[in-house]
């Protein structure tokens, strides 16, 4: 049992190291956004990053290994990510240039699995939010 766990945080601290891809469709709604970076709020950043689990791995992970000067736990959150970060620094330091469609464009069979099983993993995400509501969980 401790290997396993041992193993995870090796795999996790490599995932950190190494540049995530992100889905094509981010990639572009974030540089609709950053174009009107002076009237952007975090709220309207985190509803295009949470469209895409690469890219909240690669927000949560970031905010996580370059934590501020107050920060005195890990961020879970990514809407209080970018709000810790603030989005000059988002955009300078997280801003989407590896594309998983670029990286999966010659196998279009993987690349359709792949947006099919995000929007079944967003499916049950909904799920547990609205069980967590009727179970009226504050920490859902």
């Amino acid at each position: 049992m401790n290997d396993d766990i041992n193993d995870a945080i090796a795999w996790l601290k490599n995932l950190r190291k190494i540049n995530i891809p992100v889905l094509k469709q981010t990639a572009r709604e974030l540089a609709k956004l950053k174009d009107d970076e002076d009237n952007l709020s975090a709220h309207a950043i985190s509803t295009v990053v949470l469209n895409d689990p690469f890219m909240v791995f690669k927000v949560l992970s970031y905010t996580n290994s370059h934590p501020g000067k107050h920060q005195v736990q890990d961020i879970l959150e990514v809407e209080q990510a970018i709000i810790m970060l603030g989005t000059s620094n988002f955009f300078g330091h997280l801003s989407p240039d590896l594309l998983v469609d670029d990286r999966l464009k010659s196998n279009m069979s993987a690349l359709t699995h792949l947006l099919k099983l995000i929007k079944r993993a967003h499916r049950a995400a909904y799920y547990a939010a609205d069980w967590a509501a009727l179970r009226k969980d504050l920490h859902s």
